[in-house]
């Protein structure tokens, strides 16, 4: 289990002990993640930053969402092991209780849940990648080498994140914040984002959106841009880039996606402004499954006594 604490400190908390796939309840909890200060580093840097005493005041109102490591084999280090069953967290930073404020600045942010550097006791934003512009994407502006370069650093990293107010697109994020828990299906990590475009506190009017990203590197899990997208002949091949990384949704705050599966066919949803749109692409609620169907042998609630 992972908490998150707010109060002006947005830190994650873990109150539990892992090896070797077993899990015992730690009465001394251990800090994994501070969020605050932020750190100085440009989209598509690490570790060369400085934390800005300036750059504060994330909350994280909901606990981070876990996973395991699985497939971003690429992540490893010299100084912390790590395999496919290391922890990885996704979570974002925004006040609950101030929707509509822009003077913060907001983040998604995913975490690879290992022993810290032998310098540090516990993981901050100079530990992770700042992937903001989304330089890991095939359609980015670094050549093939640099991306490889890129990649490699990630593999030395504790993970990364997107600072939300400075994404450059044609759609504002003055302001954006994460106000719900991350839902990590099938490799792709869903979570809600709302930028709010008033001022009147009582009436939290703006726009809301969901991220589909791919945990391991925070590139597009989707195609939910359409525009970039080639027709060859009888060939329709689908185009992942920064612009594909989300879509709007709605007018109103959402809440954390949900997943459904029903017949074997998992699809997601939102509520937003009292409707339910789907998570998948165009709208649609069917989102990325394994090849096989999907079926609900049963359900059985753990307790302790």
């Amino acid at each position: 289990m992972y908490s998150a604490t707010t109060f002006g400190v947005a830190n994650i908390i873990r109150h539990f002990d892992y090896n070797n796939s077993t899990y015992a309840w730690n009465s001394d909890p251990r800090l994994v993640f501070k969020a605050n200060p932020g750190s100085e580093d440009a989209s598509g840097e690490t570790g060369g930053g400085f934390a800005s005493p300036a750059d504060d005041g994330r909350k994280m109102f909901y606990a981070p969402t876990g996973t395991y490591l699985g497939n971003c084999d690429f992540i490893d280090s010299s100084e912390a092991a790590r395999d496919a069953e290391t922890i990885m967290l996704m979570v974002g930073t925004g006040d609950r209780e101030k929707p509509m404020g822009t003077d913060v600045h907001n983040r998604i942010y995913t975490i690879v849940d290992a022993p810290p550097p032998a310098t540090q006791t516990e993981l901050n934003e100079t530990n992770l990648l700042n992937v903001t512009q989304d330089e890991l994407d095939v359609d980015s502006t670094l050549t093939t080498d640099e991306r490889e370069a890129l990649y490699d650093t990630l593999s030395e990293t504790y993970g990364w994140y997107i600072k939300l107010d400075e994404i450059v697109d044609s759609y504002s994020h003055v302001g954006e914040k994460i106000l719900s828990q991350p839902v990590i299906f099938f490799g792709i990590g869903y979570i809600t984002s709302f930028t709010p475009e008033a001022t009147d506190p009582c009436y939290p009017h703006g726009e809301a959106k969901i991220y589909g990203l791919n945990y391991c590197d925070g590139t597009a899990g989707l195609n939910y841009y359409r525009g970039n997208d080639v027709i060859d002949g009888d060939d329709y091949l689908k185009k992942y880039d920064y612009r594909d990384r989300y879509r709007t949704i709605g007018e109103a705050i959402p809440s954390s996606p949900e997943i459904i599966i029903r017949d074997g066919i998992v699809g997601a949803f939102v509520s937003v402004g009292g409707g339910l749109p789907g998570v998948g692409e165009e709208g649609s609620s069917r989102i990325p499954q394994p090849g096989d169907a999907i079926d609900m042998i049963n359900w059985r609630s753990l307790l302790d006594d």
